[in-house]
């Protein structure tokens, strides 16, 4: 067989055979017990030997891995900062042209003006805001559902279905499935 092909462990076993022939044919220096404690100080040294580069192995293995571990943390550290930036610019873009109404709405001598400019900067908001996968919670006549609703007063109202929103105080808003505000609201008893 060639010792090329051969595997770490073969090669340690053809060489501990070889050196065990050796050993017989030596002169023996034999205990009480009959054994030969050169060929039996020769096996363990390279069963050692054997261990020892079995644990080099081992261990370059394992600094190996422990690098990529460390690598793949930075590189998704990384990714997760680039991905907050770039959702971050997302919607600065997305609210931009609304600060430019603003400021336009800003400058505004006439009240009626200023109030339908507002009104439109409002609607441009909204879209702004629906661009981004951000929706108003529907709140008002609805069913109140505390995983969306914050209720803040309860009234009796004749008439009125239990436990139905009544007055919307403050909007709520959602991203997908989480929610970013709860909508402020009366709820009937």
């Amino acid at each position: 067989m060639n010792n090329e092909t051969m595997k770490p462990d073969e090669n340690l076993d053809q060489t501990i055979m070889q050196e065990e022939a050796t050993a017989e044919s030596a002169p023996r220096t034999e205990g009480e017990e009959g054994i030969n404690y050169e060929r039996e100080l020769l096996i363990l040294q390279k069963e050692v030997e054997k261990l020892n580069d079995r644990l080099k192995e081992e261990n370059d293995r394992f600094l190996r891995i422990a690098a990529e571990y460390d690598n793949y943390k930075k590189r998704t550290q990384k990714e997760k900062e680039e991905l907050y930036t770039l959702a971050k610019s997302d919607v600065i873009i997305a609210l931009l042209p609304v600060i430019d109404n603003m400021e336009r709405a800003g400058q505004c001598k006439d009240f009626e003006q200023l109030s339908e400019g507002v009104n439109m900067v409002l609607s441009q908001f909204v879209a702004s805001l629906e661009k981004i996968g951000v929706t108003e919670i529907e709140a008002l006549d609805q069913p109140f559902d505390p995983t969306l609703h914050d209720a803040v007063f309860h009234e009796t109202v004749e008439g009125a279905p239990e436990n139905t929103v009544t007055t919307v105080l403050q909007k709520g808003y959602i991203a997908g499935d989480r929610v970013i505000r709860h909508a402020l609201v009366k709820v009937v008893n």
